[in-house]
């Protein structure tokens, strides 16, 4: 029997819903608290600048790693039928199985992404002193910055480097296993990679280090 779209639609909104429950109601307790202590901007600020490092985090992962994975893909097609047998246990068509690949692209490129937004949209209030430091009216005698860059500033700049430096990471082991199990497991059983994977590898290798 087949499921209706209306009822399909009703679960996910009550999934939703139960996982984010908690954070909604802390956010009207918070709205409410800053309100009656007359300091609603600096909560609306705060929840703002969440929302911006969220937003320009997530859709820049989600990005890179989506293309990086899009292009591993178009390098060579996956041997669906060798796949297929692998999967004895499965019974899905190749195309359901090409149709569970992309959705696959999807998820990887997604899961990571929620991650490293969730990380960066707690670094708010680094990122307003980033924007707006504080003077202390010394300057570094070596390169001529002033005090509060250290401070206030370079940690975040590093924080990102480091946010970066991850992605990359990850999507190189996203693009090598994806490659390996294409070009390897599914392919002629040698350890050798199509010639465009490796260029993808070495070009994602370079920008790390």
């Amino acid at each position: 029997m087949q499921v209706p779209n209306w009822l399909r639609f009703s679960f996910i909104a009550v999934f939703i819903f139960w996982i984010f429950s908690d954070k909604m109601v802390e956010f009207l307790v918070d709205w409410n608290w800053f309100e009656s202590i007359g300091y609603l901007e600096l909560f609306s600020t705060r929840i703002v600048t969440q929302i911006f490092l969220w937003v320009i985090t997530f859709f820049g992962v989600l990005a890179f790693i989506f293309f990086n994975i899009k292009y591993a893909s178009s390098v060579a097609k996956i041997n669906v039928f060798r796949l297929q047998e692998q999967l004895a246990d499965v019974t899905l068509s190749p195309d359901q199985l090409g149709l569970v690949l992309k959705i696959a692209h999807w998820v990887v490129a997604i899961l990571p992404a929620l991650l490293f937004a969730s990380v960066a949209s707690q670094q708010w209030l680094y990122c307003l002193a980033f924007l707006d430091p504080a003077p202390f009216g010394k300057v570094d005698p070596i390169f001529g910055l002033e005090i509060s860059f250290y401070v206030f500033q370079l940690p975040v700049i590093r924080f990102f480097l480091g946010i970066v430096e991850a992605v990359g990471v990850m999507t190189l082991l996203i693009v090598g296993l994806q490659s390996f199990v294409r070009d390897v497991m599914l392919g002629t059983g040698q350890l050798t990679i199509h010639s465009k994977a490796r260029l993808q590898i070495c070009l994602l290798l370079t920008v790390l280090f």
